[in-house]
């Protein structure tokens, strides 16, 4: 599949994801966008467990949300034109605190040294009723000085 098909596809999964979120919060467009590029930085919006293509939260298992929710940074990241190689720092925020190592035990497949920053604090509330929310800031340029 060529790129631009990979990101067209990935582009209808976003919109379907956002739709389901739209229709979901009663909040039709999002009033967010799933990144910004400025001063080499690509900022990237907090990203949830949900399947772009049913549009609903994964809730097989916390590990399976976890990594639907990493899926989907990748997608933007690559629709940004980088990977998670280029990302500097990442926050977590948790519905539930006691789920630290079982996130940590998905995350080390994600990311090589040098690993990113890291944030993580726990919340009382997520959208969707997500258990998991990410979001990360990737140099466009991967060299550190």
């Amino acid at each position: 599949m060529s790129s631009l098909c990979k990101r067209l596809v990935f582009l209808a999964a976003c919109f379907i994801a956002t739709t389901a979120m739209a229709q979901t919060s009663k909040e039709t467009p999002l009033p967010f966008s799933p990144y910004r590029a400025v001063n080499g930085f690509i900022f990237v919006s907090g990203q949830i467990g949900v399947n772009p293509q049913s549009g609903k939260l994964v809730t097989s298992s916390f590990a399976d949300e976890v990594k639907q929710t990493m899926a989907n940074i990748q997608g933007v990241l690559r629709q940004a034109s980088v990977d998670l190689s280029n990302v500097v720092t990442v926050t977590v925020y948790l519905k539930d605190i006691k789920q630290f190592a079982a996130f940590n035990e998905v995350y080390v497949q994600y990311f090589q040294p040098p690993l990113p920053t890291r944030t993580c604090v726990a919340v009382k509330e997520l959208v969707l009723g997500a258990n998991v929310e990410v979001t990360v800031t990737a140099a466009v340029s991967n060299k550190e000085p």
